[in-house]
């Protein structure tokens, strides 16, 4: 799989669902990355769907509840318009420590940092 084949998927989906799961199956296949998403929204940033990897439904719960308000990498996304990895918007290493995200982590009793 190249970026090439990955931006022609983006490019041909014809629905919203298409596109989903073609993504969520391949993703890690583009990017080194252990969990991911993908989250729709409406105009006022609004969830509509989302589709998520290798997080528990209480670890997405938590973050819709309280981690979301203060991540700064869905920040980013929703500024730009466009997809991020931690690494783009922070120092490398930093997101697993901040305390944002550790407290999801803690409040939703997961372990995956």
């Amino acid at each position: 799989m190249t970026l090439h084949s990955l931006f022609h998927k983006l490019a041909t989906a014809s629905s919203e669902a298409e596109l989903r799961f073609s993504l969520m199956d391949n993703l890690n296949q583009y990017f080194d990355v252990q969990r991911w998403g993908i989250y729709l929204v409406d105009e006022e940033n609004n969830l509509i769907i989302s589709d998520t990897f290798g997080v528990s439904d209480s670890f997405i719960e938590t973050y819709q509840q309280i981690g979301q308000a203060i991540d700064p990498v869905l920040k980013y996304v929703r500024e730009y318009h466009a997809p991020a990895h931690e690494e783009l918007v922070l120092p490398p290493g930093t997101w697993e420590k901040a305390n944002s995200i550790k407290d999801v982590v803690l409040k939703a009793d997961t372990n995956i940092l």
